[in-house]
Parts: C-alpha cells; structure tokens; sequence
C-alpha cells in the first residue's frame, strides 16, 4: 500500500476514470446494436469489453484505495494497447480510455503504436518500484 498519491497516481487515476466510462459507454452501445449483429459475433464482442470492464474498474478501485498490487494490473491492462494491426481484412488493436497513436502504413498493413500506454506502463512501473 501506498502512502499517498504522487502527481502520476493522479495522473493514472483520471486515466482509469476515462478508462471505465468509456468502456461504460461502448457496452451501452453495444447493447443498442442487439438487433444487428449475430450471436456469436455479440458473445465475442460482450466478452472482450465486460473482461476490459472488470480490469478497469479493479485498477480504478485499487487506485482509489492506494493497493500496491494495481500497478501490475495496469501494466498488464495497457501492455496488450500498446500494439494494434489493421489489415484490408484483419484488425486487432485492444483500447480502452485514451489513445494516443503513432501509425505506419506498409503495403495496406498499418500499425499503430500507442503512446498512452507506453506511458501508462512506464508510469506504473517506476510508482511500483518506488
């Protein structure tokens, strides 16, 4: 447990607030496309957004109760945003929150390197070894 919350513990926090109102927001919107999408593809898709939900709601708490341990957990959650590829007929990218990306484009294959996460990461490791 930590003492108290340096500039970057307030920094992370405002993140992971953005963080889960986002993910909020594209589960609400998700739950509107019901009617569009098929089921296995909506199973998918409410899997992957209530797991990144549960992940940032658990490092906003921890955050909010000065837990050593939500520094792992955020770098693990923002270690899997940092890369996404984007092909004519493939896209894998994980976000949620913020993204601050960097893209290059080679013969129709773009990938995306995002700058957020990279701090993210950076900032918890440094405030998990302090």
């Amino acid at each position: 447990m930590f003492e108290n919350h340096l500039k970057r513990t307030k920094f992370l926090l405002f993140l992971q607030g953005i963080s889960v109102a986002v993910t909020l927001f594209l589960l609400f919107t998700l739950l509107a496309q019901v009617n569009q999408l098929s089921s296995s593809s909506l199973f998918l898709a409410f899997a992957i957004v209530l797991v990144m939900l549960s992940l940032n709601l658990s490092s906003f708490y921890g955050l909010l109760k000065k837990k050593l341990w939500v520094f792992k957990l955020m770098i693990a959650l923002y270690f899997i945003q940092m890369i996404g590829i984007e092909t004519p007929n493939f896209s894998l990218a994980f976000s949620s929150g913020i993204e601050v990306p960097i893209s290059v484009n080679v013969n129709e294959v773009t990938v995306s390197l995002n700058l957020l996460a990279i701090l993210v990461v950076w900032l918890s490791y440094t405030s998990l070894n302090l």
